[in-house]
């Protein structure tokens, strides 16, 4: 059986064809251009818009670190702006007197694997995964794709839940009370998946079976996982 999982045109998949992917493992990478702002008027104590009269450097100007950007002179002094990093100038902004430069350094976000399996194939926003069974149901409009193990919650169970139990688990429920919704997120819920929509919204992960009859169906099917996908708004039970 083969799972569909989409993720952002914009980030690279960590992933390969034939790799075995557990929970927890990177998934996704995404780099993220710092901007730093320079207040060259103020630190020069100068005019806001007369800045062009001093700076060394203009949009699209590639400016290395500790290289001058402004530079004032008098007869007897003289005050420099170095950049503190290297990087472009994108935007000269006279009413405030400041240089906007983006840094050759950038950030790295990495998204970890919440399925496991086997990757089939990766291309275009969409990864296969290889499960040894699955089901998959219809959801309401979600936010945001999430996945991971799955606890099925009981009525029985609500008086005696333990972080052993639940934490870092999709808690799968007919519905839960606000009482018992602020109990499995205390004690570290991954999320919520509910037939029945709560009547506070929590504060994790969280989606509605648009079908409330097939509940009974992931009850009796009782997969050990499950993959919530935003794109498809399907909701998918696998071993």
């Amino acid at each position: 059986m083969v799972i569909k999982i989409t993720f952002p045109h914009d980030v690279r998949c960590l992933l390969k064809t034939g790799e075995k992917v557990e929970f927890g493992q990177p998934f996704l990478e995404k780099k993220e251009e710092k901007q730093i702002e320079i207040f060259v008027a103020k630190e020069l104590g100068i005019q806001s818009k007369k800045i062009f009269r001093y700076l060394k450097k203009f949009v699209g100007d590639t400016v290395s670190k500790n290289e001058v950007i402004a530079l004032k002179k008098n007869f007897f002094t003289e005050k420099k702006i170095l950049s503190p990093l290297s990087g472009i100038i994108k935007e000269i902004d006279h009413d405030q007197g400041m240089v906007l430069f983006t840094v050759n350094e950038k950030d790295k976000k990495i998204v970890s694997a919440y399925f496991q399996g086997e990757v089939v194939k990766v291309k275009d926003g969409l990864l296969e995964l290889a499960v040894n069974k699955a089901n998959e149901y219809s959801v309401k409009k979600l936010e945001i794709g999430f996945g991971g193990r799955v606890y099925y919650l009981s009525e029985k169970d609500s008086s005696q839940l333990s972080t052993n139990m639940i934490s870092n688990k999709i808690i799968v429920a007919k519905t839960v009370s606000s009482l018992v919704q602020s109990k499995i997120e205390a004690l570290g819920s991954k999320g919520l998946v509910v037939s029945v929509q709560p009547d506070d919204l929590p504060s994790t992960f969280f989606a509605v079976l648009k079908n409330s009859v097939d509940f009974k169906k992931i009850l009796k099917d009782n997969f050990s996982y499950c993959y919530i996908d935003q794109l498809s708004s399907k909701i998918f039970f696998y071993e």
